[in-house]
Formats: structure tokens, sequence, C-alpha cells
């Protein structure tokens, strides 16, 4: 089924999968929000290695909170090594 809304041709699926995708946006940027109110951090955007960021005892809470409502939670990896278990054969050569 394709229908259109507003501007946007789209298919029921994509929609409900956008639907989504914002939902777990939201739960994200609130665990940000609960961070900075808690202290954890400072606000604004850090690398994970910068000192000013989440500290490491603090980001076991801030992932649980994140991914509150997914059934994938997934960081700093292509699509291709979620969904196989890549081997890397020496220098950044993966199989």
């Amino acid at each position: 089924m394709t229908r259109i809304t507003g501007n946007t041709l789209c298919t029921a699926s994509k929609h409900m999968l956008d639907i989504k995708i914002y939902r777990s946006v939201g739960f994200a940027t609130a665990a940000f929000a609960l961070a900075v109110l808690e202290g954890n951090t400072q606000p604004g955007v850090w690398f994970p290695e910068e000192p000013e960021g989440i500290p490491m005892e603090a980001r076991e809470l801030l992932l649980e909170r994140a991914s509150e409502g997914t059934s994938n939670f997934v960081m700093n990896k292509p699509s291709w090594m979620v969904e196989t278990d890549p081997k890397e054969v020496g220098l950044g050569i993966y199989v």
C-alpha cells in the first residue's frame, strides 16, 4: 500500500520504520539529557574518547537508557558487520 502524506510519497512499511526511528532518537536524546542533568557530562557533542564526554562508569547507564525500546542497538559498525560475524585476517581486511 502506498500513500501520500504531505509532500512525501511513502509505503506503509517505511512509514512504520520512520516512526520507530523517531522514537529511538527520542529515547537517545532523553538519555543524554538525563546524563547532563545528573552531572555525568557537559552539554555539547563529544567523541567517545574525549575526556569531557561521558565518563566510563556512566556509559553503561546511558546506553541502557538510550537503547530502551530498541530491538537491535548498534554503534559505530557498518551494516555488514552487524548482520555477519566478521573475522579480521590482518591489516583491516575482514572476511
